[in-house]
C-alpha cells in the first residue's frame, strides 16, 4: 500500500488488506456516529393557492415549528406562473406574517431555482426546542415556586404562633428555681459534696447500723433462756 506517492522514491508499506479495510470501515462508522444530521421539513405552496389549502398547509408548517424543527417553505411555479414571480413572494410574506408568533425567517427568498422559490424558517425557541416542552417546564417551575412560597408562609405563621417544629426546652427543675437552690444543686454535683452527703446518710441511720453489728456477751446473758435461770435460783435456796 502506498504511504506517500509524491515522494521519490515512492514510499509503500506491506500490510494486511483485509485488516486495512476493516479499520477504514470502523473509522467511517465512528465518524457517522458523531455527525449531526440537520432535519428540514418542507411545505410546498402554489402561487394561486386557495385560502382553504393555504390554511391547511400553514397548519402543517406551524406544527413543525412548534415541534422545534427547521421548516422550508417552497413556492412551486409552473409554466406561465414564472411570468409573475411576485405572486410567489406575496405568498412567502403572508406565510412569514402568519407564523411570526412561532418562528422567524432564517433564509429569505432569493432567485428562482428549478422553478422553485424557497424560504427557510426556524422556531423562535431554537431548533430542537419544542413549545410543549417549554410550556411544561414553565408550569413545573411555577408550581415549584408556589410550593416554596407556601412553605415559607407556613413557617412564618408557625414562628409567629409558637407552634413550630423546633424542639421545646426541657422543664426546669423545681430545686433550681431560685439562684440559691441552683448553687446548692451545683455543689451537690461535686465529688467532695457527694462524699459529705454519703457520710451524713450513714450517721442518720443508727438503727440500721445497730442491726448490722454483732451481739456482745452481756447481750447474750440477757437473751438467755428464762427456764435455765429459774432452775439455778431453786438450787441456791
Amino acid at each position: 500500500m502506498e504511504v506517500d506517492p509524491n515522494a521519490r522514491p515512492i514510499v509503500c508499506k506491506i500490510m494486511d488488506w483485509g485488516r486495512a479495510k476493516y479499520d477504514l470501515a470502523k473509522k467511517e462508522k465512528a465518524a457517522k456516529r458523531h455527525e449531526k444530521v440537520l432535519e428540514i421539513k418542507q411545505v410546498k405552496f402554489r402561487p394561486g393557492i386557495d385560502d382553504h389549502d393555504f390554511e391547511t398547509k400553514l397548519t402543517h408548517a406551524r406544527r413543525f415549528l412548534e415541534e422545534g424543527r427547521r421548516t422550508k417553505i417552497t413556492i412551486m411555479f409552473r409554466r406561465r406562473d414564472l411570468r409573475r414571480p411576485e405572486n410567489g413572494v406575496k405568498i412567502l410574506k403572508r406565510v412569514a406574517s402568519e407564523l411570526a408568533k412561532v418562528g422567524k425567517v432564517e433564509t429569505r427568498p432569493g432567485k428562482i431555482e428549478n422553478r422553485d422559490l424557497t424560504m427557510v424558517m426556524v422556531p423562535l425557541l431554537g431548533v430542537g426546542h419544542s413549545v410543549k416542552a417549554a410550556e411544561k417546564a414553565a408550569v413545573e417551575k411555577a408550581d415549584a415556586t408556589e410550593r416554596k412560597r407556601l412553605a415559607r408562609a407556613a413557617a412564618r405563621e408557625a414562628a409567629e404562633t409558637g407552634d413550630g417544629d423546633a424542639p421545646s426546652k426541657p422543664a426546669a427543675d423545681p430545686a433550681e428555681a431560685t439562684p440559691a437552690a441552683a448553687k446548692a444543686a451545683r455543689a451537690k454535683r461535686t465529688p467532695a459534696a457527694a462524699k459529705a452527703v454519703s457520710a451524713a446518710a450513714v450517721k442518720s441511720a443508727p438503727v440500721a447500723v445497730a442491726k448490722a453489728t454483732p451481739a456482745t456477751a452481756d447481750d447474750e446473758s440477757e437473751t438467755a433462756d428464762p427456764a435455765v435461770k429459774t432452775s439455778e435460783t431453786v438450787t441456791s435456796n
